[in-house]
C-alpha cells in the first residue's frame, strides 16, 4: 500500500510539473513520458496527448523525456547543444519543426559569413535552426535513465573567428554545407563543398556519407565524397575521395606518412592534402583529403585492359569465397563497381588460379616487388590490421599487385592491442596470423621471396626508408601544420587523455611526435637485425 501511495504522489507531482511547463520558464526541465506516448508523437509529428511515466523504479536502459524551454533567438536563429549520438525531435506550437536521429550528424542551418564559429567538443553536438518566433520549444529526447538536463542540453556562447586566418597555400580550407539536412553512414546525401587557398577557390556540388569501421564511433567523422563529374585539386581526384579525420592518432600524421612513403617506394603519384574543415560554418579541425582506393586504382589501369579488377580483403559480406586445403579465403569486389555475372565469374577464376599457384609456391603471377614493398611497409609501421583488413589486391597488366596502402591511423607504434606498441615482432606471423588468408603464409615462408625481400629492404634503407628521409617527412608535415595543430586540439581536447586503442597517454603534440619518432628508431634497428639494414 505504501508503494502504491508513493507512486500516486509521484504521478501527481509529475502532472504538476508538466502543467507548470506550459508557462514561461527560463530554465529547461525534463518530464518523463511513456514509450507508447513517445512513439505516437513521433509517428504523428505532433505533440498532442501524452502520458507521464509514473513507473520510476522500473529498470530501463533508456527512457523518453520531454524537455521544455523558452528559446532566445538572434535574427530568427536559435542554436543549442544536445548530447552526441541521441535521437531527438523538436516541437513548437505542437508541430514537429526539427529532428535528428542518433546515426545522423552535421545537421545545422548554414549561416554564410566571412567568419566561422568555434567551440571545443565536450560530448554534445551543436545544432542551429531558424525559428519564426520565440514560442516555447519542446524537445522529445530518448536518453539514458541517469541523464540530467545538464547532461543532455546546453547553451553556451560561441567564439567567432575569421576564415582568412585558417586559409593558406599549405593548408587549404574546405567548407561543407549539408544543405540543411544531416549526413549518415546509410546513404549518400547532397551537399556542397568549397575548397579555398589564398590563390584559388573550387566550388563543387557533391554527395556525402560517413565512412569507416571503428572510427565511426569517434565524434570526429570521416566522409566519403562523390561528384558527378571529374574534378581535381592539386592533382588529387575529387570524383571519388575521402576526408579522413585523424582523431585517435594525435600525431595527425600516421596515414600521411605511410601514403607518401609508399608512393616513394613504388615511384607512384598518390597526392593527399591536409585541410582545415568547416561544417555549416563551424570548425571541425584538421583532416586529410585523399583519393579513394577505387579512384587510385582507376589511375593505374589502362582503359583497354578489360581483364583488370581489384578486390578488397576485409570483413565480409564478400562476393567471392574459396576453400583450399581447408583454409578459407574471401574477397570483396571493388572494381569494376557494377560487376556483371560473367565478370564476377572471370574474377573468381583468376583468383582461384592465383591461390592454387601460391599454394604450390609458384610466384610467376605476382609483381614481386609490389608484394615485397607492401610487406616491408606494413612490417616497418607494424600495422596490426595488415593483411586482413583494408587490403586491396589488384590484377592488371597480367600480374597481381598491391598498389594501394590504406588506413594506418593505429600503426607506427600506436595500438595497444596486438602488441602494436612493441617495436619488436612481425605482424605477418603475429597474434592475428590465423585471421590472414593462407597465401600470406606461403609468401612469407617462401625462401626465394624472403631472399628478394631482404635485398629490397636493404635498398630502401639506403634512401626511402632511411631514418633521415622518414624524419624529414615528419618534420615537413609538422612545419606545414604548425599554425593549425593548436586550434585542432582546442577543438578536440584530447591531450592528456588515453583514447582507445592508443597505448600511451601523451600530454602535448610535441610529446606525441617524439614518442612516435623514438618508436620508429627502435623499429628500424630491430628490422635491420632481421633483414640486414643499411648500417650492417
Amino acid at each position: 500500500c505504501e508503494k502504491e501511495l508513493m507512486r500516486s504522489i509521484v504521478f501527481i507531482l509529475l502532472i504538476c510539473i508538466a502543467f507548470l511547463s506550459c508557462g514561461k520558464n527560463s530554465d529547461p526541465h525534463l518530464v518523463n513520458i511513456t514509450s507508447g506516448s513517445a512513439l505516437k508523437i513521433i509517428s504523428e509529428e505532433r505533440l498532442s496527448g501524452f502520458q507521464l511515466d509514473s513507473v520510476i523504479y522500473q529498470e530501463k536502459d533508456s527512457i523518453y523525456s520531454l524537455l521544455f524551454l523558452d528559446p532566445e533567438i538572434d535574427q530568427n536563429v536559435f542554436g543549442f547543444f544536445l548530447k552526441h549520438k541521441i535521437s531527438f525531435y523538436v516541437f513548437q506550437k505542437n508541430k514537429m519543426i526539427y529532428h535528428n536521429l542518433s546515426h545522423e550528424f552535421y545537421q545545422s542551418k548554414n549561416i554564410k559569413s566571412t567568419d566561422y564559429l568555434f567551440y571545443p567538443h565536450n560530448g554534445k553536438s551543436f545544432h542551429r535552426m531558424i525559428l519564426e518566433n520565440n514560442s516555447e520549444l519542446i524537445f522529445l529526447v530518448k536518453h539514458q535513465k541517469k541523464d540530467k538536463v545538464k547532461d543532455l542540453f546546453e547553451m553556451r556562447s560561441l567564439q567567432s573567428l575569421s576564415k582568412s586566418e585558417i586559409i593558406s597555400d599549405q593548408i587549404p580550407l574546405i567548407e561543407i554545407s549539408t544543405l540543411n539536412t544531416s549526413i549518415s553512414e546509410k546513404l549518400y546525401r547532397d551537399a556542397e563543398i568549397k575548397i579555398s587557398t589564398s590563390k584559388e577557390v573550387l566550388d563543387l556540388p557533391v554527395k556525402l556519407k560517413i565512412r569507416g569501421s571503428s572510427s565511426k564511433n569517434f565524434p570526429k567523422k570521416q566522409l566519403s565524397i562523390k561528384t558527378s563529374e571529374s574534378h581535381y585539386f592539386r592533382e588529387l581526384s575529387i570524383h571519388k575521395s575521402v576526408l579522413y579525420a585523424p582523431y585517435v592518432d594525435k600525431s595527425l600524421l600516421r596515414n600521411k606518412l605511410t601514403y607518401d612513403l609508399y608512393a616513394q617506394m613504388r615511384n607512384l603519384s598518390n597526392p593527399s592534402v591536409f585541410t582545415n574543415v568547416l561544417f555549416n560554418g563551424d570548425y571541425y579541425g584538421l583532416y586529410l583529403l585523399i583519393a579513394h582506393p577505387k579512384a587510385q586504382f582507376k589511375k593505374l589501369v589502362h582503359p583497354s585492359d578489360s581483364s583488370s579488377f581489384m578486390v578488397q580483403i576485409d570483413r565480409c559480406p564478400c562476393e567471392i569465397m574459396h576453400t583450399i586445403n581447408s583454409r578459407k579465403t574471401a574477397y570483396i569486389i571493388q572494381s569494376p563497381g557494377k560487376c556483371s555475372e560473367p565478370k564476377k565469374a572471370q574474377i573468381d577464376q583468376v583468383l582461384s588460379t592465383f591461390e592454387q599457384a601460391l599454394f604450390k609456391e609458384d610466384l610467376s603471377s605476382l609483381d614481386l616487388n609490389s608484394f615485397i614493398d607492401f610487406i616491408i611497409l606494413n612490417e616497418l609501421s607494424k600495422n596490426i590490421d595488415a593483411y586482413r583488413l583494408s587490403t586491396y589486391l589488384a590484377f592488371y597488366g597480367n600480374k597481381f599487385r598491391l598498389p594501394i596502402v590504406w588506413d594506418y591511423n593505429i600503426a607506427w607504434g600506436l595500438a595497444e592491442h596486438g602488441n602494436g606498441f612493441d617495436y619488436e615482432g612481425f605482424v605477418i606471423n603475429g597474434e592475428y596470423q590465423l585471421n590472414h588468408l593462407f597465401w600470406w603464409d606461403n609468401l612469407w615462408n617462401n625462401k626465394l621471396f624472403q631472399s628478394a625481400l631482404r635485398l629490397r629492404y636493404r635498398m630502401h634503407r639506403k634512401n626511402v626508408l632511411s631514418k633521415e628521409n622518414i624524419l624529414t617527412l615528419i618534420k615537413f608535415f609538422d612545419n606545414n601544420l604548425e599554425g593549425d595543430v593548436a586550434l585542432n586540439f582546442k577543438k578536440w581536447p584530447l591531450m592528456g587523455r588515453k583514447i582507445w586503442p592508443a597505448k600511451y597517454k601523451t600530454n602535448t603534440y610535441k610529446e606525441e611526435l617524439e614518442v612516435m619518432k623514438l618508436w620508429i628508431d627502435h623499429r628500424l634497428v630491430w628490422l635491420d637485425k632481421q633483414w640486414g639494414g643499411a648500417h650492417l
